[in-house]
């Protein structure tokens, strides 16, 4: 299966929540957009659609991640600069150069941005690897006019 990136991001106002019903809301909310809108913007077999708009909460695996004190880096495969990979015989390593030492991880990753949050929904658990996810960015005190603007589901 071909990669496809989407961006979708969660704006969140942060109104002194706690964590748990923060993250159950932000898990509803990206289980619906999957439900209801994921087909619309990625090509997937009409078999997986029928499948996701299906879907119930306890079969999906969550994971999340956030920092407490600043913002995190979704890192993916395309995300690394270009040059910082070094080519072996036996395939690709990640090595950082005396300069990469220096640079911080937005610019070293030219392809991630920091977010306050991480959320990854995985529909089919019991997939073997390469099946598709859906990952969201969860940027916290975003205007309603930013997060539209940006293609994100306002909470």
């Amino acid at each position: 299966m071909k990669l496809q990136c989407v961006p979708l991001f969660i704006c969140a106002l942060l109104i002194g929540e706690c964590c748990g019903s923060r993250l159950d809301r932000w898990v509803r909310t990206g289980l619906q957009y999957l439900k209801l809108n994921l087909c619309r913007r990625v090509s997937l077999p009409e078999s997986e659609c029928k499948k996701l708009s299906h879907l119930h909460l306890s079969g999906v695996v969550v994971y999340v991640s956030e920092s407490g004190s600043g913002k995190v880096l979704a890192i993916l495969p395309d995300s690394y600069s270009s040059g910082a990979l070094q080519s072996k015989q036996s395939g690709l390593s990640v090595e950082p150069s005396a300069d990469d030492e220096s640079r911080t991880n937005e610019e070293l990753y030219t392809g991630a941005s920091a977010h306050d949050a991480v959320l990854l929904l995985d529909p089919s658990p019991g997939e073997s690897f390469g099946h598709p996810v859906v990952l969201f960015y969860v940027d916290f005190n975003v205007t309603k006019k930013k997060c539209a603007h940006m293609d994100g589901i306002y909470l």
